[in-house]
């Protein structure tokens, strides 16, 4: 893209006189994710020429590594106006956060009266299930009786993360949450991926398949023929009725885990988002008893702050 602009700037002289009088004003947000060649193309069509060009950014929250003398990215000049408070939360996260700007030493400020406490959770790849519950367990906590009528939000930022091919790392929150679905119900029945590995949302087809020839497709097709297709996901009878198809497929359950298996595979009522209010747009949720701990990702919900 960044190079079919470039030819479109020198095929049509005229097109940057263009840009600027449609655009007199520019207010480029993030501009620590842009590389050297998205900036030199942003800043020949827009600093100068009476435009003003404004770039907001972290160079500590960049993309990009050092790249040789010059960084690749955008870092804000010597004479910036430093944006230093933040409402979103007080002083005591304030402070933590001032010391992980590594790339240009920052003191920020908390203006936020939220109380603020930070909580690690260690987990492995068998365990990680019980983060979210755990995270529910702090959240009862802090608040009380009061927690189910307040907007709980689990947010994660979705890293891959280099290293050995095949090597278990979590991405996004869908492995913090892995008893749904087909997956929730092979592990529940107690089954496992290759290497005696927990099943996941990642890995659940490739152990389907180990586990028979015919079991792959005829859980896909009930899926196709009653979620997709079909009703099950509106209607509690056709709900039932695929229930009753897919389980015998499974087998019967181990015992003791009759109950969970009723709950994981019991009918769950319409729920809309609501469009009104932007933070409560997504319908995706856990519940825990009294507590419902909504899941998004960090960029959602910074664009609803």
């Amino acid at each position: 893209m960044t190079a079919l602009a470039w030819r479109a700037l020198r095929e049509t002289p005229a097109l940057a006189d263009r840009l600027r009088d449609r655009f007199p004003l520019v207010i480029f947000d993030e501009a620590q994710d842009t590389h050297g060649d998205q900036l030199r193309l942003l800043e020949h069509v827009f600093k100068h020429n009476g435009a003003a060009f404004q770039r907001l950014g972290d160079s500590s929250q960049t993309l990009y590594e050092d790249d040789g003398a010059a960084p690749a990215y955008w870092t804000p000049a010597p004479d910036c106006i430093p944006l230093d408070t933040s409402r979103r939360f007080g002083g005591e996260i304030a402070g933590f956060a001032s010391r992980l700007t590594a790339r240009r030493t920052q003191t920020i400020v908390g203006l936020g009266s939220r109380p603020a406490s930070r909580v690690m959770f260690l987990f492995d790849e068998a365990t990680i299930g019980g983060v979210l519950g755990a995270f529910a367990e702090e959240a009862r906590a802090l608040w009380g009786g009061d927690c189910g009528r307040r907007d709980v939000w689990a947010v994660a930022s979705r890293h891959n993360l280099p290293g050995k091919k095949g090597e278990w790392q979590p991405k996004s929150l869908v492995d913090y949450h892995p008893a749904v679905g087909i997956s929730g119900l092979a592990r529940a029945h107690s089954w496992k991926a290759t290497n005696d590995r927990p099943i996941t949302a990642h890995n659940i087809w490739p152990a389907l398949s180990h586990r028979g020839l015919a079991l792959l497709p005829a859980v896909r097709r009930l899926l196709r023929d009653h979620l997709i297709a079909g009703t099950a996901v509106w209607e509690e009878a056709a709900w039932e009725a695929f229930m009753e198809a897919l389980l015998p497929l499974f087998g019967p359950p181990p015992k003791g885990s009759e109950r969970d298996i009723a709950d994981l595979c019991a009918f769950l009522a319409e729920q809309k988002a609501d469009l009104i209010d932007p933070e409560r747009r997504s319908t995706k949720q856990v519940q825990f008893d009294d507590l419902m701990v909504r899941l998004g990702s960090i960029h959602s919900v910074k664009a609803a702050a």
